[in-house]
């Protein structure tokens, strides 16, 4: 803002604030005024509290249950994960195996085929590996 020293001027005044009629037009307002209380709402309101501070203490036992039963699924993902795990170590072994009696042996294509065939069905038979069981003596 742009001032002009000829033409601005200022005014000092002391001003006394007249408080009395300024309370005398807001009991003047007020008398028309009536303010009712209604503590329903508050009583409600403390109500839904307590009904939102139940319904999370049941929440919170869900998820502790089902936290349980996700250990549960995780110790029976680990099991298979180690069955799985014995399954394909115990075929490379096979395999491994084939592979070097194919180099010392003279059999192949149906003859070899036939071995192996044979060697599943005694397996089976026996339904061993070769080891002794524990409370056999070697």
């Amino acid at each position: 803002m742009a001032t002009n020293t000829t033409t601005d001027f200022k005014i000092l005044a002391k001003v006394v604030l007249d408080v009395d009629d300024i309370r005398k037009q807001l009991e003047k307002v007020s008398k028309g005024l009536e303010i009712k209380l209604d503590h329903k709402q508050v009583d409600d309101t403390a109500k839904s509290m307590g009904d939102l501070g139940n319904k999370v203490k049941e929440t919170d036992e869900k998820v502790e249950d089902a936290s349980i039963t996700w250990q549960q699924y995780r110790e029976m993902l680990n099991l298979a994960t180690r069955a799985i795990e014995s399954f394909v170590g115990q075929t490379m072994e096979m395999d491994e195996a084939l592979t070097e009696f194919k180099k010392v042996s003279t059999l192949s294509g149906d003859e070899l085929d036939r071995y192996v065939d044979k060697l599943a069905k005694a397996g089976k038979q026996v339904a061993r590996t070769g080891k002794p069981n524990r409370s056999e003596p070697e």
